[in-house]
């Protein structure tokens, strides 16, 4: 059957169809995650943050008080473990990726012994 001046209703529902599809894959590989944003903390005077991919975590002994700070984090992985700033407040901070590969799914700032709470607003 051939339709003169205009195009075959099929060839018009498979462009749509691909167009339909193509988008749906660039959205899918393009999008921007939903946990794509740093978050920060100050606890004690002292300052960390999780990056917005929540594997690099980064934490500055800002406090002359020779009191070593840390941040204990979990990851979507079942791990868990701590990045220090233990040289006080001498130049340099503590970071370090996540040593399972993992993402941060909840992690707290402490000082000595005191922590703050868990944090999960990643």
């Amino acid at each position: 059957m051939f339709f003169h001046g205009s195009i075959s209703p099929l060839r018009t529902f498979t462009k749509r169809v691909l167009t339909i599809g193509a988008a749906a894959i660039a959205v899918a590989l393009y999008s921007t995650p939903a946990q794509a944003h740093f978050t920060y903390s100050s606890y004690s005077g002292n300052q960390g943050q999780v990056n917005g991919s929540h594997n690099y975590l980064t934490l500055c002994d800002l406090q002359a008080d020779k009191r070593g700070v840390r941040i204990e984090y979990r990851t979507n992985r079942g791990g868990s473990d701590h990045v220090g700033d233990a040289n006080g407040h001498e130049s340099g901070c503590g970071s370090e990726y996540t040593y399972d590969g993992g993402v941060v799914t909840r992690w707290r700032m402490c000082e000595a012994s005191s922590c703050e709470a868990w944090r999960t607003d990643l």
